[in-house]
């Protein structure tokens, strides 16, 4: 007896429909082909977000070895059903960045950033939060990076294989210290500065 294969519904978008869809301005992410559109990000949001790629940048500029993105970046996690995220900001090293070419790329990375980086806001729900990095995971990125504007605590995270292991909390004061980028120091201030 013939098994019957699930398929998805029609609305659900596939990954030739998305590669044709050509550029799209807003954030989102891609569940199992259905678009989630989340709201505007608060005002404070978007500051973290410019300090943090203007700390990463300076980084690179001053012989870092990673190359900052800020979102909109698509981050493919599978073709079927489609998968794709897009991380408040990534971060890859150099030697990837070229190797991929990533000037060049029409479409999502279909490779894994070594690190990501999420700003959580009070409305974020923990199990889409779990399912984000649940997928980072699944592709092989190494860390995350949670900034928490309630408290101004940026939390790194250390993925090996599908597995999560906090690596340290920083706070006012402190210094972020990358697992993957070892060179790369934040102070604490800079990501929350006004």
């Amino acid at each position: 007896m013939a098994m019957a294969q699930r398929q998805a519904p029609a609305a659900c978008l596939t990954y030739d429909e998305y590669l044709r869809e050509g550029e799209v301005t807003y954030r989102y992410d891609v569940i199992d082909g259905v678009r989630v559109v989340p709201p505007a990000p608060l005002t404070v949001h978007q500051i973290l977000l410019m300090n943090l790629t203007f700390v990463f940048e300076q980084y690179r500029r001053n012989g870092g070895v990673a190359r900052p993105l800020p979102a909109p970046v698509d981050v493919l996690i599978r073709k079927a059903p489609l998968r794709v995220r897009q991380p408040d900001m990534i971060a890859i090293s150099l030697a990837v960045y070229r190797a991929h070419n990533v000037r060049a790329i029409r479409g999502p990375l279909d490779f894994a950033p070594e690190l990501v980086v999420e700003i959580i806001s009070d409305s974020d729900r923990k199990k889409a939060f779990a399912g984000k990095i649940a997928d980072y995971a699944s592709i092989g990125v190494q860390e995350c990076w949670v900034v928490r504007p309630v408290g101004e605590i940026v939390e790194v995270l250390v993925i090996n294989g599908r597995k999560l292991f906090p690596a340290a909390t920083y706070v006012q004061g402190q210094d972020v210290q990358s697992v993957v980028f070892p060179d790369l120091r934040v102070p604490v201030y800079d990501v929350f500065v006004e």
